[in-house]
């Protein structure tokens, strides 16, 4: 991919520095162009439906795109492995993720309507065959539940869900055991967060193997990625109602 491509969408210095990022992932040039592309969908569709604060190319690409990106280091590039998205809004990380790994099945659940609608317009748009990428219009705590879900995948990941030990409940229990559930939370968060939400974590099934700051990114953000592995069986009563994770938050017992 060159720099024609965004020849007067973006200026020379940003499209320079996006692209230098991206090509730290390695990729190659039709996955480059179904971002450019799936990029173009969104920024039409959130015309008139809002699904992100700021459509923009080189806003979308150094928010969204280049921050679902740094998962990839995360994700071993196993022909069979599953990924479950889970709150995937307009496609961040899952939907890019799938258009970077081609031999990745993902999952992308969301419970807003007009998020799954998008969603299922853009796969469409970009030729992401349903027997690969999925859209799912469902909650996180009952899909949970079901048997054709639970304990299935390989990755879970969730952005912008919840505090930690929420989304960690709402993700775990979709995991395998071996499974690895990919957190992304900034720096602050991470110090806030991390320490109360172990223990939480453990009763769960799953333990923190590591955090990984990153490299501030072209909007000046230090992010991380926390990876947590499940190494047991999530009890049965997890995911619980949204109501009761609710209850129970304002409590403190969350």
């Amino acid at each position: 991919m060159t720099n024609g491509l965004l020849d007067g969408l973006l200026d020379a210095e940003d499209a320079a520095a996006i692209l230098s990022a991206m090509d730290q992932h390695e990729l190659n040039d039709d996955s480059k162009k179904q971002i450019l592309l799936f990029c173009d969908e969104l920024r039409a569709y959130n015309e008139h439906t809002n699904l992100v604060a700021n459509a923009n190319l080189d806003v979308v690409l150094k928010e969204h795109v280049l921050d679902s990106l740094t998962l990839l280091p995360s994700i071993k590039k196993d022909s069979d492995a599953k990924l479950i998205d889970i709150g995937s809004g307009a496609g961040f990380p899952g939907l890019i993720l799938a258009i970077a790994r081609p031999q990745l099945k993902v999952f992308l659940l969301e419970s807003i309507g007009k998020k799954c609608r998008f969603l299922e317009k853009a796969c469409e748009k970009l030729g992401l065959g349903s027997k690969r990428v999925h859209v799912v219009c469902d909650r996180a705590e009952v899909l949970g539940h079901s048997p054709e879900y639970r304990e299935r995948f390989t990755y879970a990941t969730a952005r912008a869900v919840a505090a930690l030990p929420i989304v960690a409940e709402l993700t775990l229990p979709f995991l395998k055991v071996g499974g690895i559930f990919l957190a992304q939370r900034s720096k602050r968060q991470v110090e806030q967060e991390q320490a109360d939400a172990e223990a939480y974590i453990s009763r769960l099934g799953g333990r923190v193997l590591r955090t990984d700051l990153l490299p501030e990114d072209l909007i000046g953000r230090q992010l991380s990625v926390t990876s947590i592995e499940k190494d047991r069986t999530t009890p049965r009563r997890f995911p619980r109602p949204a109501a009761q994770i609710q209850k129970d938050k304002k409590a403190g017992r969350v």
